[in-house]
């Protein structure tokens, strides 16, 4: 430990003399805390408390982006810059994504920072929505963030992006991207932050109480296609397997049209034991319910619908059984994300709300 201790004065003592000398006063940025760990053969997060030592004592300065530079070059490069979020066409804006930018909007405002809104149409696609949405391809988004960054460039200080952007275009813009952050899904890029709900307790949640409250058969509903609905469906297999539920692959049913919705509450009527639904859309978990009304299948008693994330969709007078994600608190951790020194990944909490349909 002495040693340590030590190391760690001589590492002070040696940038303290670089910044006397002026090294960085123009305005560049000092080496990140990675670099001079590996430098001085310390650990990451010796070397960063090293660099938040010498700010407190006034001779560095710490950017909103993370960097440190000498306390001089601040007049030089403290410009206020927004954060950039790429979502859908404000007309789509569901409640989700509402309770997701009060977040953002209360979160940006203690950093003092503002929030630069893209809304592009080629996003998402809905123009009945009674059928499931269509989603920008590959070449699209690609095509999307060439534009914003030909108009951008280097204006923000991060990015979010929400849950229809696909991984392999991000990846693609991994250089022009200072840090970024995906929300409601999870994502495979190390260089990239992501807050997502927490999908295994959904499952978990899901499969707890509808064999609870007595159904033999769980069914979950895969109501269109993107990664949030993925995730959660992947979340459930895994799940199901860990508990040693009897629920597979054939378990999970993708009823996208009326008359594929139609045919599936008839299929629930019919069966020969009580059936636990669990679907993660609210609005296409509403539908469900009045498919089944029409059809006359019995619900809560011989079915059960769980929904998924417990907007005012399945609220009202009598209010359908969901779990209830804290779509506010993702927004506020995806501004803490772009805060942050390093990516990481934010896990939101679940909760169970009962109510008629289980």
């Amino acid at each position: 430990m002495r040693q340590q201790s030590k190391q760690n004065r001589l590492i002070q003592e040696q940038l303290r003399s670089q910044l006397k000398r002026g090294e960085w006063a123009t305005g560049a940025p000092l080496p990140p805390a990675r670099e001079l760990a590996k430098s001085h053969g310390v650990s990451s997060s010796t070397a960063y408390r090293i660099l938040v030592r010498l700010a407190k004592d006034g001779l560095l300065w710490q950017h909103s982006n993370g960097r440190f530079y000498a306390a001089e070059a601040r007049h030089l490069v403290d410009t206020i810059q927004p954060f950039a979020c790429m979502l859908p066409r404000l007309q789509l804006w569901n409640v989700v994504l509402q309770e997701i930018m009060h977040g953002v909007t209360q979160r940006s405002a203690q950093y003092k920072r503002g929030i630069l809104l893209i809304h592009n149409p080629a996003l998402i696609v809905q123009d009945d929505i009674n059928i499931p949405p269509t989603y920008a391809d590959v070449a699209e988004q690609e095509h999307i963030l060439r534009e914003f960054f030909a108009t951008h460039a280097d204006s923000c200080e991060g990015i979010i992006f929400d849950n229809v952007w696909k991984d392999e275009v991000l990846a693609k813009f991994r250089d022009k991207l200072k840090r970024m952050v995906v929300i409601n899904r999870k994502t495979s890029l190390d260089f990239v932050s992501a807050v997502f709900p927490n999908f295994q307790r959904c499952a978990l949640l899901a499969f707890a109480h509808l064999y609870a409250r007595g159904y033999e058969k769980i069914i979950f509903v895969s109501p269109h296609d993107d990664h949030y609905i993925e995730q959660a469906m992947e979340m459930g297999l895994n799940v199901a397997k860990l508990i040693g539920a009897q629920f597979d692959a054939d378990d999970i049913r993708r009823p996208r049209t009326a008359e594929e919705r139609h045919e599936f509450a008839l299929e629930l009527k019919r069966a020969n034991r009580r059936v636990g639904v669990y679907c993660p859309d609210d609005n296409w978990s509403y539908r469900f319910y009045r498919d089944m009304q029409d059809v006359g299948v019995e619900c809560p008693g011989r079915v059960g619908l769980l929904s998924g994330i417990g907007t005012p969709a399945v609220g009202g007078k009598h209010p359908m059984s969901t779990l209830k994600v804290d779509f506010e608190k993702m927004g506020e951790l995806a501004v803490d994300c772009l805060r942050a020194d390093e990516p990481r990944s934010e896990r939101v909490d679940v909760t169970l709300n009962l109510g008629v349909t289980t």
